[in-house]
């Protein structure tokens, strides 16, 4: 029977779903996320949560890129999930997921792929989901003013295209917009 390993990481350390560990992170890992809604990168020298993490668990050749990707998002503290690969986490795809303290008592999900022996060191990619209570139309013009929504084919989605690499997805639900953004990086 496979058995699938993640890690439920927090500011206190690491909890383990099939396999017994406890990693404990100095106090000065414990200082509260500030929330980034609209990703804007965040001035930091630290070192995140994650990328330390994925240093202690052999992951090397990623744990820069993990804690550049941390760092833009978040203030490297969020709460992370981390798959674990099953053998050789130094050369294998790596797959987590932050959750971001927002404004308005609403987190942000980062999910993070990254993917060692690239061309580029480690290639990755990212996608942060939020909610906004406003509609697409009103949020997307107060959190992406210089971007254009243009409408996705027949559906009430719309797309903002940054670049070749980088886009943002807008979708109405019931309760206000849920906001899709995702980015390759090179």
């Amino acid at each position: 029977m496979k058995s699938n390993k993640l890690l439920f990481i927090n500011k206190l350390g690491v909890s383990c779903l099939t396999i017994l560990c406890t990693i404990q992170l100095s106090a000065q890992d414990l200082k509260p996320a500030q929330p980034n809604p609209a990703n804007q990168p965040i001035k930091t020298t630290q070192i995140s949560v994650l990328a330390q993490n994925l240093a202690k668990i052999g992951a090397f050749s990623c744990a820069e890129r993990a804690n550049q990707i941390s760092n833009f998002l978040s203030d490297g503290q969020s709460e992370v999930i981390l798959q674990l690969p099953k053998d050789n986490p130094n050369n294998r795809l790596l797959m987590t997921s932050l959750i971001i303290k927002g404004a308005r008592d609403s987190d942000i999900l980062a999910s993070i792929s990254l993917a060692p022996n690239q061309i580029n060191g480690c290639g990755g990619s990212y996608r942060t989901i939020f909610h906004s209570p406003s509609t697409c139309n009103k949020a997307s013009s107060t959190l992406f003013s210089k971007e254009k929504f243009q409408n996705i084919g027949k559906s009430r989605a719309q797309i903002a295209v940054i670049n070749k690499s980088m886009w943002i997805i807008a979708m109405p639900i019931n309760a206000g917009c849920l906001f899709i953004k995702e980015e390759i990086i090179e």
